[in-house]
């Protein structure tokens, strides 16, 4: 065994653990390859600051090293894939994922997998993560797969699984060591569900079954599962599912906590909400997310829940509540650790208003307000809200007018503002010039004018201004009144950072 091969076994037998990783990186400096130990040192530092399963990364205005750092890892890994990677690309088909320095993901066809499975570890011994396509009667195959016993991620997406092959699946012995598993979009059914309620997943943390019929049943078995205890994240967006499914985990306060639920585009009713909002097992709960659901006034019993009240990310759009259940919301102590709210949708009045400008949101940093409705009146109130930690803020759609524009930017939030969307908000050259020449938007790096009635003044006000020198994103659109000489001026100014 040589040295790169000792170091391998020390890595590969604490895999979570990053001082192996950063003792062969110091290695491979005082041995004459210093991009390899760059490459390694940098991926380890954006695991650190971004979410290694879901793959996502840190805002620019909250990181300003990562997009940088990810550039660099990128350079390194263009320039030396063959040296590092070659063995896994012989083997893998569709691609690799690296991560803190190594292979930890590939996308490989089922039957590629069932076939090769031993090859894939042998040339990327760190592999924890699997995506799987062209599912058939291949996946009894994979199941057989003790390499499966090395993955912690397993995905599917729009592939033929089924509710017989996930059945199939399920009766591995491999299984134990999986945190994660999605399957979205795979034709799975309320015996698919009811199959994985029944099987020996000890550590699986999170479980995403979106865009599949599972049923009311088939969720509320796995909601009950007891040989899922782990189980911490669920996920059943475009489920078709009902109030039944809402009732279950109400029902089932003796499972684990849950930290995480989702239930985009379902039919949950306001019974429903009333059911989730006396859950003592969302005691725990940080996320969740009912948009496009036909809540109503359960909007209101949501609010007065004494268990939601360690969320911190609350998506609500589209749910039809009244304007006083919207306003118990904005009045409750729900939203006091929230940090990413999403009301779009949902038409702001009188009393929603009033109850926005007196909302203590303190620790918001995400407000999305789209199609509410909101117009200058609206915004009189609005810049009365306590917002200090807020950072992007979406207005599409509303009528603000120049007016309302106008009385935004008074705000005391718009010094942290990183992100503002004015998106169709009927925005004029008049309220275009006030906006550039507001000194508090000097933090801004997006802003979109999409599809707003300014022309040429205010896209000259925008060149001119010494507020917005740091945005890396303008979007204005087409449906404005620009001429095409100042769409020229505008490239010339912003280049790439401007967008139509």
């Amino acid at each position: 065994m040589d040295y790169h091969d000792a170091f391998l076994e020390s890595i590969c037998q604490a895999p979570d653990d990053d001082a192996p990783r950063l003792i062969y990186a110091d290695w491979l400096d005082d041995h004459g390859e210093p991009d390899r130990a760059e490459f390694i040192r940098v991926e380890v530092s954006l695991h650190r600051r971004s979410d290694p399963w879901s793959f996502t990364a840190p805002e620019a205005w909250d990181d300003a090293d990562y997009l940088p750092q990810l550039l660099r890892a990128r350079e390194l890994l263009d320039r030396h894939e063959a040296e590092w990677f070659g063995g896994i690309r012989a083997v893998v088909e569709d691609g690799y994922v690296t991560g803190r320095g190594f292979v930890q993901g590939v996308y490989v066809a089922a039957e590629q997998f069932a076939r090769l499975a031993n090859e894939i570890v042998a040339a990327a011994p760190l592999v924890r993560w699997v995506g799987l396509s062209n599912v058939s009667e291949d996946l009894a195959e994979v199941a057989r797969r003790p390499e499966l016993a090395h993955v912690r991620r397993l995905d599917f997406l729009d592939t033929a699984v089924g509710s017989a092959g996930l059945g199939g699946l399920c009766r591995s012995p491999h299984l134990g060591g999986l945190e994660s598993l999605s399957i979205k979009e795979c034709r799975v059914g309320g015996d698919g569900a009811r199959a994985l309620a029944q099987a020996a997943l000890p550590s699986l943390r999170d479980l995403a079954l979106d865009k599949n019929a599972l049923t009311d049943a088939g969720a509320a078995a796995l909601l009950r599962s007891a040989r899922l205890p782990a189980l911490r994240r669920l996920s059943f967006r475009y489920g078709g599912l009902g109030d039944d499914t809402a009732q279950a985990v109400a029902r089932t306060a003796d499972r684990p906590g849950l930290e995480a639920l989702d239930l985009f585009n379902n039919g949950v009713s306001p019974a429903g909400a009333r059911a989730l909002a006396t859950a003592a097992r969302l005691a725990t709960l940080r996320e969740l997310d009912l948009n496009h659901n036909p809540l109503g006034d359960g909007v209101g019993d949501l609010a007065a829940s004494l268990h939601l009240r360690s969320l911190r990310d609350l998506c609500l759009a589209c749910v039809g509540p009244s304007d006083d259940a919207l306003a118990a919301l904005l009045r409750s102590e729900v939203l006091a650790p929230v940090e990413f709210l999403v009301l779009a949708g949902n038409p702001f009045g009188p009393a929603s208003v009033a109850a926005l400008s007196e909302a203590a949101l303190t620790n918001v940093r995400r407000l999305h307000l789209s199609s509410c409705g909101l117009g200058a009146t609206a915004l009189r109130r609005f810049v009365r809200a306590r917002l200090p930690a807020l950072r992007v803020l979406d207005l599409e759609d509303n009528p603000l007018k120049t007016s309302g524009l106008r009385q935004l930017l008074r705000s005391a939030a718009l010094p942290g503002l990183a992100v503002l969307d004015l998106a169709r908000c009927g925005v004029t050259d008049a309220g275009v010039e006030s906006l550039a020449a507001t000194e508090a938007l000097a933090n801004l790096h997006r802003l979109n004018l999409e599809d707003n009635p300014f022309g040429d003044a205010g896209a000259r006000a925008l060149i001119r201004s010494p507020s917005l020198s740091r945005l890396a994103s303008l979007r204005i659109g087409y449906r404005n009144r620009v001429t095409e000489p100042m769409h020229a001026a505008l490239r010339d100014h912003f280049g790439d950072r401007c967008a139509w």
